[in-house]
C-alpha cells in the first residue's frame, strides 16, 4: 500500500495527511523532508514520524498551499534517505529524477 495522501481543500490550502504504517522498519522513528522544508532532517519535531503501541508509524497531516512538491522519508538512525524504490509502500506513483541519480516522490496539488 502507498502512502495515504487525503487532500481536503481548506481555507485556500490543502491538508495532506501522510500516512506510511504499512512501512516496516528497525528505525524508532523515521522524518519526511522534501522541498516543503527545505529538505532539512534537523527540521522541527512536526516533521518526525514515531511509531504508536501497534509499532506502526503514525501519520502526520501539513497544511500546504497549492503547488508541486518533491519529498522523502529519511532515517535518521541510518542516516539516509528510504528510496522510492526500496520501499514503494511509502511512496504515490508520481516519482521524478533528482540531481543525485535517485527518484523523489511528487505531490501535485492544483491552484484552487
Amino acid at each position: 500500500m502507498h502512502t495515504s495522501i487525503k487532500k481536503k481543500v481548506r481555507n485556500k490550502e490543502y491538508e495532506v495527511t501522510f500516512s506510511p504504517e504499512s512501512f516496516q522498519c528497525d528505525a524508532g522513528s523515521i522524518k519526511l523532508l522534501g522541498s516543503f522544508n527545505g529538505w532539512n532532517p534537523q527540521a522541527d519535531e512536526t516533521y518526525t514520524l514515531t511509531k504508536g503501541r501497534n509499532k506502526k508509524f503514525k501519520s502526520i497531516k501539513l497544511t500546504l498551499p497549492a503547488g508541486d512538491y518533491e519529498y522523502k522519508y529519511y532515517d535518521p538512525e541510518a542516516a539516509c534517505f528510504i528510496e522510492p524504490a526500496n520501499a514503494p509502500e511509502l511512496y504515490g506513483d508520481v516519482k521524478v529524477g533528482n540531481s543525485f541519480g535517485t527518484l523523489n516522490a511528487r505531490l501535485e496539488l492544483p491552484a484552487l
